[in-house]
Order: structure tokens, then sequence, then C-alpha cells
């Protein structure tokens, strides 16, 4: 049966069969030519698996230097978290290598795991994605909003965006500006 719950699943099959920077760099492709020919930003996913990889980063760099889509600012990458970042420091490379070609790097999901604030400090990204899982209730919970306004000022204080994923009320949406979260995406916004 190769029937999969969701992407996740499917993420992570791709990644324990090694096939991740393939599919990464497929990704990537398809993400440029629809940014070129749309005319506007795309965002896609990198594995953490990827992002850690040196051989990796040489041959992203080869495919997206060039791209007119790239060269245009329409080229946004978020770092998944579902392999663990074992090799920091390579990350971190690739995190600064997509900045010096104006490419905004997005750490995904943050809090959900994987994504810590080790790996906050270190890659320094641009934007930072609060999981979901944090927001459904904040607008009444305090001890939810407790939590969210902590993760927000770690991310202040690395000087990135945050965006709040799974934002599906009015409540939920005032309670994030309150704590001064920049960017919504959810249901409330769109399905």
């Amino acid at each position: 049966d190769c029937s999969f719950s969701g992407p996740q699943e499917f993420v992570m099959l791709v990644e324990a069969l090694g096939l991740a920077d393939e599919l990464d760099l497929a990704v990537a492709r398809l993400a440029c030519e629809a940014a070129g020919k749309a005319g506007t930003p795309v965002a896609f996913n990198l594995s953490g698996q990827s992002v850690q990889s040196s051989a990796f980063r040489e041959r992203l760099v080869r495919l997206l230097a060039p791209n007119p889509a790239r060269k245009a600012g329409l080229i946004i990458i978020e770092m998944t978290e579902t392999a663990e970042i074992e090799e920091v420091e390579e990350a971190s490379l690739t995190a600064e290598m997509l900045r010096s070609l104006d490419i905004a790097f997005c750490l995904d999901d943050f809090g959900a795991g994987a994504a810590d604030i080790r790996l906050l400090r270190a890659l320094t990204p641009d934007n930072v994605k609060l999981d979901g899982s944090y927001i459904p209730g904040i607008g009444q919970d305090g001890r939810e909003r407790a939590f969210v306004a902590g993760m927000v000022e770690i991310i202040r204080a690395a000087r990135a965006e945050i965006v709040a994923e799974r934002v599906e009320t009015e409540a939920e949406a005032e309670a994030l500006r309150l704590l001064g979260v920049q960017y919504g995406q959810g249901w409330l916004f769109g399905h």
C-alpha cells in the first residue's frame, strides 16, 4: 500500500530512502519555473536532510544562481524539520548561501520538535513560521498565549519576521497581532 495520510509522511519516506536531495531539487526546479511564469513569489520547502549537505548546496547553487525567478526576488525557501539537523554548521552555510543569492530563508514549524532554538540561533532565518498546533484557542487560553508570547520573544531576538500557521478565527488573528506576530496563514485568510 503506497497511500499516505499527508505530505509529511511522504517526505519522511523519501528521507528514509535517501532521496531527499533529488526530490528537493525537482521541487526547486518546478517552483522556479512556476514563479517565473506567474511573476509572483513562490515558497517551497527543502528537507532539513538536504539543507545540511554540502553536495546538495552546490547543486542548489548551480540551479538557483542563474535563474531569472531568483534574480527577480520571487523565490522563498522554507526548511522543514522532518529530519534532525546534526550538521548545524553545514545547514548554516546553506542559509548563508541562500541569503547571498537574495533568497529569503524560512524556518518552518517552529516549536514542532526539530525546529529548535539552537537552529534559530545558528541559521539566522529571515522568517520563522510558528507551528500551527499552538494557535487554536490562543484568543481564549492564557496558558497557550503565554507559550506563544515566549516563542515570539525568542524569534524577535533572532531578528526574524514571524508567520503564524493555522490561523482560523478573528480571535486568533487578533491575539497574534497583539503579541506582535506580523503575518498569518490559514483558513481565515483563504482555503
